[in-house]
This record gives structure tokens, C-alpha cells and sequence, in this order.
């Protein structure tokens, strides 16, 4: 019983309400309440200039990795020239152990 006299008490508070919010839209009044859906509807969501901005500093980002890796003093190209070094000491050490027995 308690209950149903509750959701009738919500249900009457909602029927005016919306008696209330549909009088003022007639008069042109905005109330507290429909000033905050409109912002909460213009709040929702990311807008179209965050999600390019978003994107433009990800291609920023993996521009400056790309040239990071790849570039005249990249790390690949470091990388490469000490594994070239590294084989290189190897052979010359073989070759003394050989010649010199050591």
C-alpha cells in the first residue's frame, strides 16, 4: 500500500512537471530544469574539433617516431652499425685466436 501511494505521488510530481515545462515553452520562459537538459544534450559526447585535434597530434606523434627509427642517425640505423661492429670485433678475435693461438 505504502508503495503504491509513493509511485502515485512520483507519477503526479512528473504529470506536473511536464504540465509546467510544456506552460513555460508556450510563454518562452526557460526553467532551471530545461536549462540544464540543453546543456547536458550539448555536453554529451566528443564534439568534431576535439576528435581532429585528437587525431592531428596522433600523426604529429608518429611522424616524430618515424623519423626517431628511421632517420640518418635513427636508432635502426645505430642499431645496424653496432651489430656490424660487434661481427666485425668477433672475426678479428677468431682470426688472432687462430694466428696467434691464444
Amino acid at each position: 500500500m505504502i508503495e503504491y501511494t509513493i509511485k502515485h505521488k512520483q507519477k503526479n510530481k512528473k504529470e506536473k512537471n511536464v504540465k509546467n515545462i510544456s506552460y513555460n515553452k508556450i510563454k518562452g520562459r526557460e526553467t532551471k530544469k530545461m536549462r540544464k537538459e540543453k546543456r547536458n544534450q550539448r555536453e554529451k559526447g566528443i564534439t568534431l574539433i576535439a576528435l581532429i585535434i585528437t587525431i592531428i597530434i596522433l600523426i604529429i606523434l608518429a611522424g616524430i617516431t618515424l623519423v626517431a627509427l628511421s632517420g640518418e642517425n635513427g636508432i635502426l640505423k645505430q642499431a645496424t652499425e653496432a651489430k656490424n661492429k660487434t661481427e666485425q670485433a668477433q672475426l678479428e678475435e677468431e682470426v688472432n685466436l687462430k694466428i696467434f693461438g691464444k
